[in-house]
């Protein structure tokens, strides 16, 4: 259970577990050793404008998303599990890398409700994906370990 202090600051820790979440989705942050598609921990930012007339500062600018690898496998969102956990199509459960959110299971803590449902507002079962596996290709749970692009 959430503490009170805690609980009343939930519009703004859910809009940051949110933004982390979709962010480390579709940029496929790699905040886990291993071969990411972003590298370790990196992100890498889109390059201005050819011709532009002034060059916004390297805050400003959006960063760019990392390519599809070509060796990426497609397959289908069949469920979420949790805010780092879905069900792919052929795969069975695999874990997000590079995305960790509170638990929502056993020993439930803070905010891991808002993560999973950001999560399954992200992902709605039949969304087309695809995925690399990580390094190690399993975890302690068995699940698979994959980074994960939305198309």
């Amino acid at each position: 259970m959430c503490s009170g202090a805690a609980a009343s600051s939930g519009a703004a820790a859910s809009l940051i577990v949110g933004a982390a979440l979709m962010a480390s989705i579709a940029l496929g942050c790699d905040l886990d050793p291993g071969p990411g598609p972003a590298g370790r921990g990196t992100v890498r930012e889109k390059p201005a404008a050819l011709g532009s007339e002034s060059t916004p500062s390297s805050a400003a600018r959006a960063p760019e998303l990392p390519p599809v690898p070509s060796g990426a496998h497609r397959t289908r969102v069949e469920r979420v599990t949790d805010g780092d956990t879905v069900v792919l199509s052929g795969l069975g459960s695999s874990r997000l890398i590079g995305i960790d959110t509170p638990e929502v299971f056993g020993g439930a803590e803070c905010y891991g409700s808002e993560a999973s449902a950001f999560a399954k507002r992200s992902l709605p079962p039949g969304s087309s994906v695809r995925y690399v596996y990580g390094r190690e290709r399993t975890d302690r749970y068995d699940r698979d370990l994959v980074y994960l692009w939305l198309v």
